[in-house]
């Protein structure tokens, strides 16, 4: 998970970030907003997923 997130960080800084930050300030905040709130949604969701699977093996 940890590599996981290493790879996808350096992925979304030399691709997006870069670039939108060269264009404009304004769509690099709206994009670092944007990519948070994704992935606390994913998170969340992959949390609660995680949870449910381990409670139907104990049960």
């Amino acid at each position: 998970m940890i590599s996981f997130s290493i790879i996808s960080n350096t992925y979304i800084k030399s691709h997006i970030i870069t670039p939108l930050f060269l264009r404009s300030r304004f769509y690099f905040l709206f994009f670092i907003f944007f990519i948070l709130f994704r992935f606390r949604f994913f998170f969340y969701f992959f949390k609660t997923r995680i949870i449910s699977h381990f409670v139907d093996i104990k049960s």
